[in-house]
């Protein structure tokens, strides 16, 4: 189908490959189904609620860190990731063994760092204009 739309075949397996990772993902993580499941097989209702909490803080703060990193590409502005984030991310923090300056430290990391890299954010176009290069051409 997408050759017959104009794409090259790797785009067309690319699209197929994307699909079946969106539906996984969403699938694995509404926890209606999960509990659906579990509660048919005889197994217990989400076991792995009490990991966050056997992990030392330090590895917590580092994956917090990470998650933080993989949402700033998502969503690039640091007020609005603050936002949608930090009311999940404090109690869960409270539940990791974080403090809330560790926490905050978190986030401010992951924002930071990916500012650095992500191509919709200011710095990278800073540094193309400084370089030369036009990000878009006006005729």
């Amino acid at each position: 189908m997408a050759i017959a739309l104009g794409y090259d075949a790797m785009t067309g397996y690319a699209m197929v490959c994307h699909g079946a990772m969106a539906g996984f993902l969403t699938g694995i993580t509404n926890p209606y189904n999960v509990g659906v499941a579990q509660g048919i097989v005889e197994l217990p209702l989400f076991p792995g609620m009490g990991l966050p909490g056997s992990l030392p803080p330090a590895l917590n703060a580092i994956g917090l860190f990470f998650v933080q990193l993989s949402l700033n590409f998502l969503v690039p502005s640091g007020s609005r990731q603050a936002a949608l984030t930090m009311p999940i991310v404090t109690p869960l923090g409270d539940m990791m063994g974080l403090t809330r300056q560790t926490t905050v430290l978190a986030f401010q990391m992951g924002d930071g760092v990916s500012n650095i890299i992500v191509p919709t954010g200011g710095v990278p176009i800073g540094w193309l204009s400084y370089c030369g290069y036009s990000v878009c051409k006006m005729d």
